[in-house]
């Protein structure tokens, strides 16, 4: 088996949580993270292989994360999509303390081949807590764990989050191989009622 070598609108309270307290703006829709994809192909054709999802599960529900970047090979085919950053367009409302889990659908997280050094989690692959709406500010740093499923005890205080997720990863079936990212939407709250509710639009220039 081959892998790829390293390559609602909510409450204004909610809204006041994110990033310094940002206030939602028409200007700002997201659609940076649906911009044009590049695809870089070869002896691409309808069956070639496809990233696989990113899921988020927690007492609120399912959350499917909003697609990133990803490069995939497999049966003589590899196919590459480079896409912006990759802005939730859900949050899933969880209590502190909660333990939530990520998992690829049909696939495992796996160890790159020929990575050598440096932190294993770069190897492996990692997710970046951010405040919503400040891509730049990293609040918690998450290793994913090889298998198929990383569950995380919500160690963040209160408020919003984002949730940029990058991983390695091999299929079940063992033909495709690569790297896949995605982003999700997280709310901290210990009295709001569970579920999984758009995503406030926010001012990211404040961040």
């Amino acid at each position: 088996m081959r892998r790829f070598r390293l390559l609602l609108a909510l409450p204004l309270v909610l809204v006041a949580t994110a990033c310094g307290g940002a206030s939602p703006t028409a200007s700002d829709s997201g659609a940076g993270s649906e911009a044009a994809t590049t695809q870089k192909q070869k002896n691409l054709t309808d069956s070639s292989p496809r990233a696989p999802k990113l899921v988020l599960e927690s007492s609120a529900g399912s959350q499917e994360a909003v697609p990133g970047s990803n490069c995939i090979t497999g049966e003589g085919v590899g196919v590459c999509s480079d896409t912006g950053y990759p802005r939730p367009k859900q949050l899933s409302i969880v209590r502190p303390g909660e333990v939530i889990t990520v998992s690829l659908e049909q696939s495992q997280v796996a160890r790159a081949e020929e990575c050598n050094g440096g932190r294993e989690r770069d190897c492996i692959g990692v997710i970046k807590v951010h405040p919503l709406g400040c891509e730049k500010l990293v609040a918690y740093t998450i290793a994913l764990e090889p298998g198929k499923t990383t569950r995380w005890k919500v160690a963040v205080p209160p408020g919003a989050y984002e949730l940029e997720t990058f991983a390695y990863f091999e299929s079940d079936d063992g033909r495709t191989s690569g790297d896949v990212s995605g982003g999700f939407g997280l709310y901290v709250d210990s009295s709001r009622s569970l579920g999984v509710v758009p995503a406030p639009v926010l001012d990211r220039t404040a961040c």
